[in-house]
């Protein structure tokens, strides 16, 4: 096990593999996440962001290191490195995401760049006039994402088939613009609301932008409550206190 505190982790979308990096700049593949086997240590430049596919048996993963550049490295299913390489973008990133079309990159400048496996561009989006990207959220091949403006914060799906495209944007959401996360069905979407007394999970209907289910009442305002990922369609895994725990949404 790593001695340093994790810095990024990104699993598979099937949940058997991960990548993390830690502190001190060390980067591991862990081929299976139920401990019959050890972690395998990958070079790459210090990564603070990290995505990783699986491609038929093997493995590509997806960093950016402090200095916002993207670097891709693959790796075989057991985790044994076979190459990497630098990809060159126009800005600074800040982010990465898996898509099944490639990854998908953040840029500084609120631009996202599409990046094939190959490592070459397949597109790129910048927010609509007015407004910015304040949360992505990424699963089973679709992709949403949180635009904040001064009208307030809507839902908007971000087409990776063929380039970059944006979807029609939802009504505006009473979401605090910083972080979501999209349920397995993709109709759902978990996120923190907050008012001046307290931060609550709430649950949105995706396509409508209307709230269906809301977390527990919060006694005060927690800077650190935020979700971070389905674990099925009624339990999302929050993060508190920087603490983890689960919200079993009511049926």
């Amino acid at each position: 096990a790593p001695a340093q505190s994790i810095r990024a982790l990104a699993v598979t979308e099937d949940g058997a593999t991960a990548v993390s990096s830690d502190t001190g700049g060390a980067v591991r593949v862990w081929p299976t996440l139920d401990g019959t086997r050890e972690p395998v240590v990958v070079a790459m430049r210090r990564p603070v962001s990290l995505a990783i596919v699986r491609d038929a048996k093997d493995l590509e993963i997806a960093g950016i290191d402090g200095a916002g550049q993207l670097e891709l490295a693959w790796v075989s299913a057991n985790g044994e490195p076979a190459n990497r390489s630098s990809v060159e973008l126009a800005l600074a990133a800040i982010a990465v995401h898996a898509t099944q079309n490639g990854f998908l990159v953040e840029r500084d400048d609120q631009h996202l760049v599409l990046v094939a496996p190959s490592g070459t561009s397949a597109g790129e989006v910048e927010p609509p006039p007015g407004s910015h990207i304040a949360a992505i959220a990424v699963h089973g091949g679709v992709v949403v994402a949180l635009l904040d403006s001064a009208g307030g914060a809507r839902l908007r799906t971000v087409f990776t088939l063929r380039g970059l495209a944006w979807d029609d944007a939802s009504p505006v959401v009473p979401i605090a613009p910083r972080g979501i996360a999209l349920s397995p069905s993709h109709k759902r979407i978990a996120a923190v609301i907050q008012n001046a007394q307290s931060t609550r999970l709430a649950l949105f209907d995706r396509a409508r932008g209307r709230r269906v289910l809301l977390g527990p009442d919060g006694e005060f305002v927690d800077p650190t409550l935020a979700e971070i990922g389905f674990l099925d369609e009624q339990t999302v895994v929050v993060r508190t206190s920087g603490t983890p725990e689960l919200w079993h949404a009511p049926t």
